[in-house]
């Protein structure tokens, strides 16, 4: 009976003992969350999680420091993370700041040693508007800052990398709050901070969009109905025409360009008489020397042509050269010659 007893006794604290049910979610106000769970003897129980406060740290800061951990305290604003996702910065008060970059460190260490790459590690995401920057130059009382981190980090820190004179004070506060911004959005032609760009498409009316600029930010474009627009036109194309020749010459009148090739998308040649044509190009203005033969030489009626589209353009022989469109033995002729020019 005593070891009935002791069974019955014990057996509550087995079964909780074998339960796997976990509770997950922050209260970044700090306090307590009550949830039921069910064990695994099927008995819905209470778990509480404790949850600590967001932490707060203030200061001005009013000397530089190049990174590292031989910085003064008054180069720079810490806070620990104490096991928080992220943390916020929000510009308190200035005092005359002249030349202050200030840039964002973080530790992964609990703030014995310090990372910095390529000025700072972490990014500023500017609350007001979703800029995403390495570093800020310029300060005004109110701007606030989600602070992009790594995984693993322990300890972040707000460090002036350059100051000439002058203070800005910060508040820095440890917290689980989400960037509600989309990672690297920003308006068109805006710089990426980090390698890697997401961004949401626009719709635009009927018309060109605006353009964007090589290595920066920009977005799928729609039309009203929400159609995507794929522009498949070259950026840099070109035409020529020869109208009414009597002997091989040129169709471009200038070169290509160095280090830059003609590539041919279409052609469409006439004659007045039977004769070859066909398009060559060279090195040399008039194509009278070092001459390569671009196309076969087509064999044309009096009074006949043709039209050619290639789906793989064609490429000049050479860089910096000149298109020519070239005869046999007839007379009068004319040609039109389509296509783009790129290295």
């Amino acid at each position: 009976m005593k070891r009935l007893l002791i069974l019955l006794a014990l057996w509550p604290a087995f079964i909780f003992a074998q339960s796997s049910t976990k509770i997950v979610g922050p209260n970044g106000s700090g306090g307590t969350e009550t949830a039921k769970v069910t064990n695994n003897n099927g008995e819905q129980v209470d778990v509480t999680r404790v949850q600590g406060a967001n932490t707060t740290t203030s200061g001005a800061i009013s000397t530089a420091c190049a990174g590292g951990t031989g910085c003064a305290a008054t180069s720079y604003v810490t806070v620990a993370l104490l096991g928080k996702s992220t943390a916020g910065a929000q510009v308190t008060a200035t005092s005359s700041p002249s030349g202050i970059t200030l840039v964002c460190d973080e530790s992964l260490d609990g703030g014995t040693t310090w990372s910095q790459v390529a000025g700072g590690n972490c990014a500023f995401d500017n609350a007001t508007t979703w800029a995403k920057t390495t570093s800020i130059t310029s300060f005004t009382v109110g701007d606030t800052y989600n602070l992009m981190l790594s995984g693993g980090a322990t300890n972040v820190r707000i460090r002036a990398n350059a100051l000439t004179s002058g203070t800005v004070t910060l508040s820095v506060t440890a917290t689980d709050a989400v960037d509600p911004s989309v990672a690297f959005a920003g308006p068109l032609n805006a710089a990426p901070p980090l390698t890697g760009t997401t961004d949401a498409g626009v719709a635009t009316a009927d018309g060109a969009p605006s353009a964007a600029s090589a290595g920066n930010l920009t977005s799928l474009n729609m039309d009203l109905q929400r159609r995507l627009r794929v522009n498949i036109a070259h950026p840099n194309p070109f035409q020529c025409t020869a109208s009414a020749q009597s002997a091989t010459g040129n169709c471009t009148t200038s070169a290509s360009g160095a280090s830059l090739f003609y590539y041919i998308t279409s052609i469409t040649m006439s004659t007045s008489v039977a004769q070859t044509l066909q398009v060559v190009s060279s090195t040399t203005s008039g194509c009278g020397s070092g001459t390569t033969n671009l196309t076969a030489a087509h064999y044309l009626p009096a009074n006949g042509g043709f039209a050619q589209h290639y789906i793989t353009p064609i490429k000049a022989g050479a860089a910096n050269s000149y298109l020519c469109c070239a005869r046999g033995t007839g007379a009068s002729f004319s040609c039109d010659i389509q296509g783009y020019i790129a290295p």
